[in-house]
């Protein structure tokens, strides 16, 4: 899925995030009981993300503003 990316911080390989949107929260990087302990699979509970679509006479911005 391309979320985990390999770097060689001060010699040691280590697994970092490069692309969080990717994760589809399957649980497979803590599927096998030598990773459970290694990957702390969360969610930020502050963080929201929504989209608006707009069809016709009304602008995307315009229904956000009406909406809050």
């Amino acid at each position: 899925m391309g979320v985990f990316d390999i770097e060689d911080i001060g010699g040691i390989a280590t697994a970092t995030v490069a692309n969080p949107r990717n994760c589809t929260t399957c649980r497979e990087c803590i599927r096998h009981d030598k990773f459970a302990e290694r990957v702390n699979l969360g969610k930020k509970k502050d963080v929201f993300e929504f989209h608006v679509e707009s069809l016709g006479m009304y602008k995307p911005q315009d229904i956000v503003i009406q909406a809050f």
